[in-house]
């Protein structure tokens, strides 16, 4: 690993734990809406850091491979807190009957908290389909970069780690955000975000 790389694991592991200890502040969640809400998102966190784990450790297909679930489990506890009508949050917790999928749930947070188009261009922009969707279900680009790794081709950190991790640092501001939100914790927003500008712009 090079030395820009080592820079790129180091910065982003900074900023996973301090948001992490951020969220950890012992916050009072009133309502079945914000209990499961709340715990979705927490199942995105702890799929952020998993990648940056795994990555570390030099599992690279596993750690490109959280990549959907914790954009699911993000945009799940999105839409659990804002769109989901009593029933559909009763059959979901009570008897675990689906909840409309990726597309759909999309188009309803959009529509009912429009503040979120932003984060749909950023996924669309920064995610690209097959860091979403190939490396999760065993696709070709998983395929071919397993055997260039298995015949040597590959040495080192591959390239889309990197923009994996910056993925990942933005995400974790929008998780954190939204769960400041749930339980009206407006006073560790400002922290929120110096740890993030500290990040994205380190001195």
């Amino acid at each position: 690993m090079d030395a820009p790389q080592q820079e790129i694991f180091r910065s982003t592991g900074h900023w996973l734990d301090a948001s992490r200890r951020l969220m950890r502040t012992g916050h009072g969640i009133a309502g079945g809406r914000a209990n499961m809400a709340f715990g979705m998102l927490n199942v995105a966190l702890e799929h952020q850091d998993g990648i940056h784990a795994l990555a570390a450790l030099g599992h690279h297909h596993s750690a490109l491979a959280l990549l959907r679930p914790a954009i699911d489990a993000q945009i799940r506890g999105i839409w659990l807190y804002h769109c989901a009508s009593e029933d559909q949050l009763r059959q979901f917790y009570d008897h675990g009957v689906a909840i409309p999928g990726y597309r759909d749930l999309t188009a309803e947070v959009s529509s009912t908290a429009p503040e979120y188009i932003r984060f749909w261009e950023f996924l669309a922009k920064s995610a690209p389909h097959n860091l979403k969707h190939d490396f999760t279900h065993g696709g070709r680009e998983q395929l071919l970069s397993s055997i260039d790794q298995l015949t040597g081709d590959l040495q080192g950190t591959p390239e889309n780690i990197p923009v994996l991790l910056r993925i990942i640092a933005e995400l974790r501001y929008f998780t954190c955000l939204e769960m400041l939100r749930i339980v009206d914790a407006r006073n560790i927003h400002g922290a929120l975000q110096s740890a993030f500008e500290r990040f994205i712009s380190p001195s």
